[in-house]
Protein backbone atom coordinates (compact mmCIF):
# COMPACT_ATOMS: atom_id res chain seq x y z
CA UNK A 1 0.00 0.00 0.00
CA UNK A 2 1.30 3.43 -0.96
CA UNK A 3 2.32 5.18 2.24
CA UNK A 4 0.23 8.53 0.51
CA UNK A 5 -2.71 6.58 0.60
CA UNK A 6 -5.20 6.99 3.63
CA UNK A 7 -6.32 3.49 5.10
CA UNK A 8 -10.26 3.45 4.73
CA UNK A 9 -12.80 2.47 7.87
CA UNK A 10 -14.56 -0.99 7.18
CA UNK A 11 -17.89 1.08 6.58
CA UNK A 12 -15.88 3.12 3.81
CA UNK A 13 -14.60 0.10 2.40
CA UNK A 14 -18.16 -1.55 2.10
CA UNK A 15 -19.77 1.86 0.24
CA UNK A 16 -16.55 1.36 -2.30
CA UNK A 17 -17.42 1.82 -5.81
CA UNK A 18 -15.87 -1.57 -6.59
CA UNK A 19 -18.02 -2.82 -3.93
CA UNK A 20 -21.17 -1.74 -5.46
CA UNK A 21 -24.03 -4.52 -6.11
CA UNK A 22 -25.97 -3.39 -9.71
CA UNK A 23 -29.72 -3.98 -8.92
CA UNK A 24 -31.31 -5.80 -10.87
CA UNK A 25 -34.46 -3.68 -13.28
CA UNK A 26 -38.16 -4.82 -12.02
CA UNK A 27 -41.79 -4.43 -13.19
CA UNK A 28 -43.49 -2.38 -11.05
CA UNK A 29 -47.34 -1.58 -11.72
CA UNK A 30 -48.24 1.96 -11.40
CA UNK A 31 -51.30 4.08 -11.90
CA UNK A 32 -51.15 6.84 -14.31
CA UNK A 33 -53.87 9.97 -14.40
CA UNK A 34 -53.47 12.72 -16.95
CA UNK A 35 -56.13 15.62 -17.33
CA UNK A 36 -56.51 17.03 -20.25
CA UNK A 37 -58.62 19.31 -22.58
CA UNK A 38 -59.07 20.30 -25.56
CA UNK A 39 -59.97 24.38 -26.04
CA UNK A 40 -62.77 25.74 -28.60
CA UNK A 41 -63.38 23.10 -30.32
CA UNK A 42 -65.52 24.49 -32.94
CA UNK A 43 -69.39 22.54 -32.68
CA UNK A 44 -72.54 23.35 -34.36
CA UNK A 45 -75.91 22.85 -32.78
CA UNK A 46 -79.45 23.54 -33.07
CA UNK A 47 -80.12 22.72 -29.32
CA UNK A 48 -80.85 26.48 -28.22
CA UNK A 49 -83.18 28.83 -27.43
CA UNK A 50 -83.09 32.14 -29.18
CA UNK A 51 -83.20 35.12 -27.51
CA UNK A 52 -82.51 38.91 -26.30
CA UNK A 53 -79.94 39.77 -24.43
CA UNK A 54 -80.05 42.98 -22.16
CA UNK A 55 -79.14 45.56 -24.80
CA UNK A 56 -81.66 43.90 -27.09
CA UNK A 57 -79.70 42.22 -28.98
CA UNK A 58 -80.92 38.48 -30.63
CA UNK A 59 -78.41 36.17 -28.90
CA UNK A 60 -78.97 32.32 -27.91
CA UNK A 61 -79.36 31.00 -24.89
CA UNK A 62 -77.57 27.69 -23.93
CA UNK A 63 -78.20 26.59 -20.62
CA UNK A 64 -79.90 23.78 -21.69
CA UNK A 65 -77.71 22.49 -24.80
CA UNK A 66 -76.61 18.98 -24.75
CA UNK A 67 -73.11 19.93 -25.88
CA UNK A 68 -71.95 16.16 -25.68
CA UNK A 69 -74.24 15.12 -28.17
CA UNK A 70 -73.67 18.08 -30.28
CA UNK A 71 -69.87 17.48 -30.18
CA UNK A 72 -70.70 13.70 -31.22
CA UNK A 73 -72.78 14.80 -34.06
CA UNK A 74 -70.66 16.77 -35.33
CA UNK A 75 -67.84 14.03 -36.27
CA UNK A 76 -65.95 14.79 -33.31
CA UNK A 77 -63.64 11.97 -31.37
CA UNK A 78 -63.11 11.44 -27.94
CA UNK A 79 -59.96 10.29 -26.57
CA UNK A 80 -60.57 6.78 -26.30
CA UNK A 81 -62.40 6.71 -29.72
CA UNK A 82 -58.79 7.86 -30.79
CA UNK A 83 -57.10 5.43 -29.48
CA UNK A 84 -59.68 2.49 -30.82
CA UNK A 85 -58.86 4.19 -33.88
CA UNK A 86 -55.01 4.39 -33.86
CA UNK A 87 -55.03 0.48 -32.21
CA UNK A 88 -56.85 -0.19 -35.66
CA UNK A 89 -53.97 1.61 -37.40
CA UNK A 90 -51.17 0.16 -35.54
CA UNK A 91 -52.79 -3.64 -36.12
CA UNK A 92 -53.46 -3.45 -39.74
CA UNK A 93 -49.73 -2.17 -40.25
CA UNK A 94 -48.33 -5.14 -38.30
CA UNK A 95 -50.59 -7.24 -40.25
CA UNK A 96 -49.70 -5.75 -43.62
CA UNK A 97 -46.77 -7.76 -45.26
CA UNK A 98 -46.16 -5.31 -47.84
CA UNK A 99 -44.76 -2.70 -45.10
CA UNK A 100 -40.86 -3.42 -44.41
CA UNK A 101 -40.43 -4.21 -40.39
CA UNK A 102 -37.21 -4.34 -38.91
CA UNK A 103 -37.70 -5.99 -35.20
CA UNK A 104 -37.61 -2.71 -34.14
CA UNK A 105 -40.13 -1.45 -35.47
CA UNK A 106 -42.50 -4.37 -34.86
CA UNK A 107 -41.54 -4.05 -31.25
CA UNK A 108 -42.33 0.05 -31.23
CA UNK A 109 -45.85 -1.00 -32.85
CA UNK A 110 -46.88 -3.49 -30.62
CA UNK A 111 -45.22 -1.02 -27.46
CA UNK A 112 -47.49 2.09 -28.73
CA UNK A 113 -50.43 -1.04 -29.35
CA UNK A 114 -50.36 -1.87 -25.32
CA UNK A 115 -49.97 1.71 -24.40
CA UNK A 116 -53.57 2.20 -25.71
CA UNK A 117 -55.00 -0.52 -23.80
CA UNK A 118 -55.67 -0.21 -20.10
CA UNK A 119 -57.05 3.66 -19.80
CA UNK A 120 -60.13 4.36 -18.65
CA UNK A 121 -62.69 7.19 -18.60
CA UNK A 122 -62.98 8.88 -15.41
CA UNK A 123 -64.78 11.71 -15.69
CA UNK A 124 -65.68 14.01 -18.97
CA UNK A 125 -67.27 17.51 -19.47
CA UNK A 126 -68.79 19.74 -22.19
CA UNK A 127 -69.25 23.15 -21.73
CA UNK A 128 -69.20 26.30 -23.84
CA UNK A 129 -66.58 28.44 -23.90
Amino acid sequence: MDGNTPTMMQSEKERAPWNEKEIPERDFLVDVEYTIFKANVKVSTSDYTPDIDEEGYSCANTENTDWKSAYERDHHHTISQLLDILKGYVIKELRDDKVVKTKNHKEKLKHILDDCDGWVLDSESYNEA
